[in-house]
């Protein structure tokens, strides 16, 4: 999907959202029931086309990130802390894996790390 056209098509929709809260400020109960209505659908909506908007470009990411652990410090890193990168969704590395303990099942995603151009980084661990 051209990241342009997605724009320019979800647009009016955000700019709705944006009027209505700025109504509202603060006070959803000013817009009336159906101006509420209208918030909620308008939020769900953006909600969601900012998901969408993630898993095509990415979520932004840190060269230093790679170097913190579940277990301790954050380690030296060789890559310093200047520059972006992105982590893009791969969506072939996509599970769901069910405990089958009651719990809610979890929902995992692998990522690419790219540069912020989209080309992919030297150093991803993929």
């Amino acid at each position: 999907m051209n990241v342009d056209a997605f724009v320019a098509d979800r647009s009016p929709a955000w700019t709705r959202l944006e009027q209505l809260a700025r109504q509202a400020r603060r006070s959803p109960e000013r817009l009336g029931p159906e101006g509420v209505r209208e918030l909620g659908f308008r939020y769900r909506e953006t909600v969601a086309d900012l998901a969408h908007a993630r898993r095509l470009k990415g979520i932004g990411w840190t060269h230093s990130n790679l170097m913190q652990s579940a277990f301790g410090p954050i380690f030296d890193t060789p890559f310093g802390t200047g520059g972006d990168l992105m982590i893009v969704p791969d969506p072939a590395a996509e599970v769901r894996v069910d405990f089958a303990d009651g719990s809610t099942p979890e929902h995992f995603i692998l990522g690419d790390i790219r540069n912020t151009d989209g080309s992919p980084w030297e150093c991803c661990p993929r």
